[in-house]
């Protein structure tokens, strides 16, 4: 006769926070999961006040975008986890190779990045989990290409890169991967894409249903040109920036 088998359910985390535990225990874990104690419980992401402000004053121009910005950074408990959603605005997939790729929403994420980065997050303690190589490699590139090297710690990965794997297909339509993604962050996670496309998958339509109204966020035209003009700019600043020290005196 077979000697039974021991099994020991985890379901204590030492990673996420309140929030992002709560999302996730909608989705995968039954409600079962809990935080290791209250602190983590409510730990938020780390900025720097006055440098949020001195981004959004200064470098963002738009008001329109400065508003989607502070959505997008907010401390807020019950946004631990944001959706912002491009099912209004021109963001179309595009095929490299065998890969998808989308420059619009390469695009917002680097406004993002920029965001944190210059309002005091270390750039090592941020990820972004994309779908597809050809997005990954979109966004490392553009990376790469600002002056400030410390931008090349932002660590850009595929679920699977993730997890040692090398399959691109599959966070659309499974749950463990979708819930992967999410639980990859510990204090705040941003979503973004298209709501009218990611609703046919069962685990978005699942993930739709848990969001709450106050955590997902339109993204409009007039955002999206804000944005833009936004990543611009610290393109153009970026560049002066080059041709000075090129041109300083060694």
């Amino acid at each position: 006769m077979a000697s039974p088998v021991s099994t020991i359910k985890l379901n204590t985390t030492y990673r996420m926070n309140g929030g992002i535990t709560s999302l996730a225990n909608e989705l995968m874990y039954d409600k079962q999961m809990k935080c290791a104690d209250k602190a983590l419980e409510k730990r938020y992401l780390q900025l720097v006040e006055a440098d949020i402000r001195t981004v959004l004053l200064d470098d963002v121009e738009s008001v329109a975008a400065r508003s989607l910005l502070c959505h997008v950074v907010s401390k807020k408990f019950e946004k631990a986890a944001v959706f912002v959603d491009t099912s209004d605005v021109p963001a179309e997939e595009t095929r490299v190779e065998e890969s998808i790729c989308n420059e619009a929403e390469a695009h917002i994420t680097m406004s993002f990045v920029h965001l944190f980065v210059k309002s005091g997050l270390c750039p090592s303690k941020l990820g972004i989990v994309a779908p597809y190589r050809g997005q990954v490699e979109l966004l490392r590139k553009a990376l790469k290409r600002i002056s400030d090297t410390k931008f090349r710690e932002v660590e850009v990965n595929t679920v699977d890169q993730y997890q040692g794997r090398e399959k691109e297909e599959g966070i659309l339509e499974d749950m463990r991967r979708l819930n992967v993604a999410i639980t990859r962050a510990r204090s705040k996670v941003v979503l973004l894409g298209n709501r009218h496309t990611l609703k046919e998958y069962s685990p978005f339509k699942k993930l739709f249903e848990i969001l709450k109204d106050e955590q997902i966020r339109k993204l409009t035209k007039a955002e999206l040109d804000g944005l833009n003009l936004y990543v611009n700019r610290m393109k153009e600043m970026d560049s002066s920036v080059n041709s000075t020290a090129q041109n300083s005196p060694k």
